[in-house]
């Protein structure tokens, strides 16, 4: 069917209300307390040294860089005094800011305004948002940075009249950059995921004769990048992970490679069966030999559950129950009482009957095949943005997984790609664009249905 455009409400009054509405949501579900959740006192501490003596100091807490995290937390600490309650309110906040920088990420990306929503409400509705944004933690302030980036990136893009190639706007592009360097000064693996998806973009706006130019500018933001990390590891008490250690977690814990991102992945695929199956349906009979292709696609989903339901050498089960996309899961029960000591360890019950558990994991399973299936279908009259997001997407997912084995990196560092999935896979498929002349209309009513999926995952 196609979507009719709204032209009654702006989108950027509709951005500022779902703002307002996710901030209400993260403050009904748990009120802030003057307690710290799982990372918070490292975070909190060095923030508070910052706000103290003016240097960065590290406590030996994980190996994020968090220099825009440290430096607004010190900001509030001198204007509010010390209080995990002023800095709880800077992750509602932020959590706030995603939601109406998802929205307009993705109305930026052309698709009508009820799948629009549909994509925010999955980004904010699920259990590691839910989790980490009313604390102090940094994986949301991260994911907001990483979407501005992405925002600024493609509004950089247009088309002039009268011409077919896209050009770009120089203060958007500038913006994204900046962005893109706030991101990756918070959390080094949203650098090169970034720069993967600029890298993938400037293939489409940027002619042939001025390429060689602008790849000095692109090694110089590389190697700026480079530089941070470095001064980053020198720090006293900073957690770096050593490559040696790296690979001898890979070798004895193998399951762990890919435990994190695949919970993610089946998260996502379950999300998007709404909207996955009707496009599979759609695009059956322009496959060559389609049932033994969607046979492999199934198969890249179901075969690592079945690995999973054997207890591996990091003993996680998957069969009935372990369905959380966080590693964590706490912070909020269903009657929104906060859990956990003062470092926030799970001790969140599961609060699921064991066959919905079950059910909800196969459906995942199927979920990440039925993703395989829609994004390997090539799309060549609509690259840009779609491939933009799948680039950096891909290279946020493969290029960590190692340290998702030494536990350095965990599936709630991928918050940010709930969403951008989702986006890149209706942008390439041109879901509901009449601008673009579309060659297929989808029957896309069932995406109704994800909201109860999303209500289930948030109570």
């Amino acid at each position: 069917m196609a979507f009719p455009e709204e032209k009654t409400v702006p989108d950027n009054a509709v951005a500022v209300t779902l703002a307002v509405l996710t901030a209400v949501l993260l403050l009904a579900l748990r009120p802030l307390t003057d307690v710290p959740m799982n990372d918070d006192f490292s975070w909190a501490r060095s923030a508070e040294a910052f706000a103290q003596t003016g240097k960065i100091v590290y406590n030996g807490w994980g190996n994020p860089i968090l220099l825009p995290h440290i430096l607004v937390g010190g900001v509030l600490i001198k204007l509010f005094g010390f209080s995990h309650v002023i800095l709880g309110g800077f992750g509602v906040f932020s959590g706030a800011l995603l939601a109406g920088a998802t929205y307009l990420l993705t109305r930026a990306c052309r698709i009508p305004r009820a799948l629009s929503l549909y994509v925010t409400g999955l980004a904010v509705l699920n259990p590691v948002f839910l989790g980490c944004a009313p604390t102090f933690m940094s994986d949301v302030p991260s994911a907001f940075l990483y979407t501005c980036a992405l925002l600024a990136f493609v509004r950089a893009a247009h088309i002039p009249d009268g011409e077919a190639q896209f050009r770009l706007r120089p203060a958007p592009l500038i913006t994204a950059v900046l962005f893109a360097y706030l991101a990756g000064a918070n959390r080094q693996i949203l650098w090169a995921s970034l720069f993967v998806a600029f890298a993938v973009g400037f293939r489409y706006l940027v002619p042939a004769d001025r390429s060689r130019r602008l790849a000095p500018a692109l090694l110089a933001l590389v190697l700026g990048a480079v530089a941070l990390s470095a001064w980053f590891a020198a720090q006293p008490y900073s957690v770096t992970v050593s490559l040696e250690a790296v690979a001898l977690f890979a070798r004895s814990a193998p399951d762990l490679l890919f435990w994190h991102p695949y919970k993610f992945l089946a998260f996502v695929g379950l999300a998007a069966l709404p909207v996955t199956a009707p496009i599979a349906w759609a695009t059956w009979n322009e496959q060559t030999r389609p049932a033994p292709r969607f046979a492999a696609c199934l198969a890249a989903g179901l075969v690592p559950f079945v690995f999973f339901l054997v207890p591996q050498s990091s003993s996680q089960e998957y069969w009935n129950g372990i369905w959380r996309l966080t590693a964590y899961g706490q912070y909020a029960t269903n009657q929104g009482v906060m859990v956990g000591g003062p470092a926030g360890y799970p001790l969140r019950p599961w609060m699921m009957p064991e066959f919905v558990g079950t059910l909800l994991n196969i459906l995942g399973a199927v979920g990440i095949g039925m993703l395989v299936w829609c994004l390997l279908i090539t799309n060549k009259k609509r690259t840009f943005p779609a491939n933009v997001l799948l680039g950096g997407a891909l290279a946020q997912i493969i290029l960590p997984l190692p340290w998702f084995a030494s536990g350095a990196i965990f599936d709630r560092y991928l918050l940010s790609l709930v969403p951008v999935l989702l986006i890149a896979l209706l942008a390439r498929h041109k879901v509901g664009d009449a601008s673009l002349a579309a060659d297929r209309q989808y029957t896309l009513k069932p995406f109704l249905l994800g909201a109860p999926l999303a209500a289930l995952f948030a109570f």
